[in-house]
């Protein structure tokens, strides 16, 4: 398509970018400042330029319209922005498929991939750790690992969030919109979603790939994250193991699977009516992102755990937790209020703090598995901590397992931080926790570990 071309699309389109316009405000007032800055958001708006050159017939997808009321119902319902992004996502497709033509590409900008890299990325770490030391320990390296680092030749090396790789999934997959759009685009050719969900499996696949392979070189070649190779070992690694495979495998798909799109001219512009309505739509996505900006701006109504800790000061703090401390120790018991929250883990709460994880790690203690990690400020502050989910008769650190029990009806969970100036002095008092029961949630103590 060339540029009078573009301009044409933009001119006939117009008041469905006003419409467009008016929702994604919604969005900038619901969403922090900076998940507009992210790169994930930045290039996935980059590659809009993509679905105005590739348009089949129009059609009122009516899934994509069951989803955006559901979405945003339980958005409204529950005050969760994650699920208002979802309401956005939806409404925007169903909307440029009604009025523009239908679309095939897929785009990934939501905050969903922050959430998920912090909630599960430390799992991920610990695993890519666990396989790089196995592999290098095979490989005659003399390599010890804990957690998520490990130390060779007396260097440590740790698999932190800072790690590129885990932080470019996004943007794998944004890449792997790009290739299979630009193919798209020269073929007038399209996969069907059986093989489309196959490539972006794929994309995922060669992400865990190529994390692995950047891990193995920066130990092996004793990297440190000041060496300025750092970095560049990361960004090879992608163009190498993620970006040119997948130029390839999706050309490929492409010419084997891809079937005709068929391209169209004419378009339906909507009714007096049917503008109503979308404009009505429009208006109810803003009012949406501005309810749920309001929402976070009073403090937080979720119910507080039913708590008991002899010895220890306790204060009642907003959003559900519960702070309680003594000469020694610092507990937080944070309420889980429902099954599908995001947002509840340490690995966020002491970051808005200004301290950082290191040496994240399971360990046992009384038969019960629980995080444990190191806390850094830049000050050189340091301090020790773990954490575990209770519901007052379960204890795990499985983020499935939990959800699912509160999606069956158990009793609520709570997330259980307990934080120490030394390691010795945290590891006797959780064992002193666990072993007598001496904390309580919900009004029942922990009995077993599942």
């Amino acid at each position: 398509m060339n540029r009078r071309g573009r301009l044409d699309v933009f001119t006939e389109h117009y008041e469905v970018v006003l419409w467009m316009l008016v929702a994604i405000a919604g969005g900038m007032i619901a969403f922090p400042a900076d998940y507009l800055l992210r790169s994930n958001v930045l290039i996935g708006c980059c590659l809009m330029v993509l679905l105005l050159s590739m348009k089949e017939n129009q059609r009122h997808n009516y899934v994509y319209l069951a989803l955006m009321v559901f979405f945003g119902v339980v958005a409204y319902v529950y005050k969760v922005r994650l699920f208002y992004f979802f309401t956005l996502f939806f409404y925007v497709f169903f909307l440029w498929e009604a009025l523009v033509g239908r679309i095939n590409v897929l785009v990934f900008m939501s905050p969903v991939f922050d959430s998920l890299t912090t909630i599960m990325g430390f799992t991920v770490r610990l695993q890519l750790s666990s396989w790089a030391g196995h592999l290098l320990q095979q490989g005659g390296f003399d390599v010890q690992v804990e957690g998520n680092v490990m130390v060779m030749n007396n260097n440590s090396f740790s698999v932190d969030d800072a790690c590129m790789g885990l932080n470019m999934l996004a943007l794998s997959l944004l890449m792997g919109v790009f290739v299979v759009g630009y193919h798209y685009y020269a073929s007038r050719k399209k996969l069907s979603l059986m093989w489309l969900l196959l490539f972006f499996a794929m994309v995922m696949g060669m992400n865990v790939v190529c994390n692995l392979l950047r891990i193995l070189m920066l130990v092996v070649f004793e990297l440190a994250p000041e060496n300025p190779m750092h970095e560049m070992v990361g960004i090879i690694c992608l163009v190498l193991y993620v970006v040119i495979p997948l130029y390839v495998i999706s050309q490929w798909m492409i010419q084997r699977w891809g079937k005709p799109m068929m391209m169209v001219e004419r378009k339906v512009m909507p009714t007096p009516y049917g503008k109503v309505v979308f404009t009505g739509m429009a208006v109810v996505m803003l009012g949406i992102g501005v309810y749920l900006h309001e929402q976070r701006q009073r403090p937080s109504d979720i119910a507080h755990a039913e708590v008991n800790l002899p010895n220890f000061q306790v204060v009642r703090m907003g959003e559900g937790i519960t702070k309680m401390m003594n000469e020694k120790m610092l507990v937080y018991v944070k309420s889980i209020p429902e099954f599908f929250t995001s947002e509840h883990t340490p690995l966020l709460c002491w970051k808005g703090s200004g301290y950082q994880f290191q040496q994240i790690r399971k360990i046992m203690i009384e038969g019960k598995e629980i995080y444990a990690g190191k806390l850094t400020k830049k000050d050189g502050e340091m301090l020790y901590t773990s954490w575990w989910y209770s519901n007052g008769t379960v204890t795990t650190i499985d983020q499935l397992d939990w959800r699912l029990r509160m999606l069956k009806g158990e009793e609520q969970f709570c997330l259980i931080n307990i934080t120490a100036k030394d390691e010795a002095s945290l590891r006797e008092y959780v064992k002193e926790v666990l072993s007598k029961k001496l904390l309580n949630v919900n009004g029942k103590a922990d009995e077993h570990s599942l």
